[in-house]
Order: structure tokens, then C-alpha cells, then sequence
């Protein structure tokens, strides 16, 4: 083996790892952003389709339980804290 060839190949590892590292970080974060907007989408839409009486009450509904679930979403992405609205939004009784 030519001398410093090992040398070349660990730093070359060393970059893969690194990248894929990232890369993986940012597919679980899209993963992330992808399945909240799913819950989301799917909440708003079953109070969209909902058999309230008025079509005003169940658009204002449907349009503020969004923007209240992306401000909670917002808020807590930038506390840290992921695992919480998935186990609070998926319960159904």
C-alpha cells in the first residue's frame, strides 16, 4: 500500500459519514414536516365535511383548527418537543 493511501480513504469515509449524516437529518425533518401536515390536512378536512348545519361554522372551524395546529406545530419545533402533538392528535375519543 502507497504511503498516506490509508490516510485519504479514512478522511474520505469520514466524509461520507459526515454527509450522510446530514442528509439523513434533513429526510427525517421533511419526514417530520410531511406527516404534520398530513394530520393537519386530514383534521381540517373532517371538520370541513362534518354534518354541522352551516357552511360558514364549519369553514371558520375547519380554518382556525389549521392555523391553531401549525402555530402549536411552530412552537413546539422550536421547543424541542416532537413526539408530543402525534400522541395528543391521534387520539379519537
Amino acid at each position: 500500500m502507497p504511503f498516506g493511501t490509508q490516510r485519504r480513504t479514512s478522511l474520505h469515509l469520514s466524509f461520507l459519514g459526515v454527509f450522510l449524516n446530514g442528509l439523513l437529518g434533513w429526510l427525517g425533518v421533511a419526514l417530520g414536516f410531511l406527516v404534520g401536515l398530513l394530520l393537519i390536512t386530514r383534521a381540517s378536512l373532517a371538520i370541513y365535511y362534518s354534518n354541522l348545519p352551516w357552511f360558514w361554522l364549519r369553514l371558520t372551524m375547519a380554518v382556525a383548527f389549521a392555523g391553531f395546529a401549525v402555530w402549536v406545530f411552530c412552537r413546539l419545533r422550536k421547543l424541542k418537543v416532537r413526539g408530543v402533538p402525534l400522541v395528543t392528535m391521534g387520539k379519537d375519543r
